[in-house]
């Protein structure tokens, strides 16, 4: 029996992975639309998540070199370290 796929976020959560990256220098919330938005604009990013509290970012993409995230944060003025446990295939 096939597994038929409905729509493309059924499709994308089969495939994606997930990163995780600590993001240094945030203040306000202004700064987590920054990063969030500097996030998004990378290639293969289908969602991003930035939480103030606890420096952290989470993303959904299709995978990759996990630098290029990086990269973009870094571009948007902030620094990024991959987070222990960094990279890993959705589960769910």
């Amino acid at each position: 029996m096939a597994i038929q796929i409905k729509d493309e976020r059924q499709r994308s959560a089969l495939t994606d992975a997930t990163l995780d990256l600590s993001v240094g220098g945030m203040t306000c919330a202004s700064c987590v639309a920054r990063v969030e938005r500097a996030i998004r604009k990378v290639h293969g990013v289908t969602a991003a998540e930035v939480n103030l509290a606890t420096e952290r970012a989470r993303v959904t993409w299709t995978g990759g070199d996990p630098e290029i995230v990086a990269q973009a944060i870094e571009a948007a003025g902030y620094s990024a370290t991959l987070a222990t446990g960094g990279a890993s295939a959705a589960t769910d």
